[in-house]
């Protein structure tokens, strides 16, 4: 199934790299769970920011990423193996506006019931939230676990 999130523009959701590669069809790359979890997110929170490489910002990794960018050229380089829920489009790391990361973070976990599927939380973030959609192979809506 492919999902178009209503809340988003695909280059908020990937990598440069990617979107100057493949452009529109870089929507068949996502899992639509973790879409319709991140329009949910908007939805109920307001102002959601994912990457703003787009407009000149800083942000070109919290979304889809790929073997070209800069968090995964450095664990090839260091010979870690990398396996980020971010290089199969299941993850994304995000912002809400006028909204500490903390509170993001404790909304989500008390609200589990209300997410359309089940997500997995990064904890020790500083600054930002993550949320993937992961098989964890356990039944729980929200599963604290360190994911990088």
């Amino acid at each position: 199934m492919m999902y178009k999130p209503k809340n988003f523009i695909l280059e908020e959701l990937v990598c440069p790299h990617v979107f100057r590669k493949y452009g529109e069809q870089a929507w068949t790359f996502f899992d639509y769970r973790i879409l319709m979890v991140l329009d949910f997110i908007r939805d109920q929170l307001g102002a959601t920011y994912v990457n703003n490489w787009d407009m000149g910002g800083n942000y070109s990794q919290r979304g889809l990423r790929c073997i070209q960018c800069d968090l995964v050229k450095k664990a090839i380089k260091n010979n870690i193996l990398y396996e980020s829920a971010h290089l199969r489009g299941q993850a994304f790391d995000f912002k809400v506006k006028n909204k500490t990361y903390s509170k993001v973070n404790l909304w989500i976990i008390s609200n589990p019931i209300h997410i359309p599927f089940p997500i997995r939380m990064e904890k020790n973030t500083k600054g930002w939230s993550h949320v993937d959609v992961c098989n964890d192979g356990k039944n729980g809506y929200i599963v604290q676990t360190f994911i990088g």
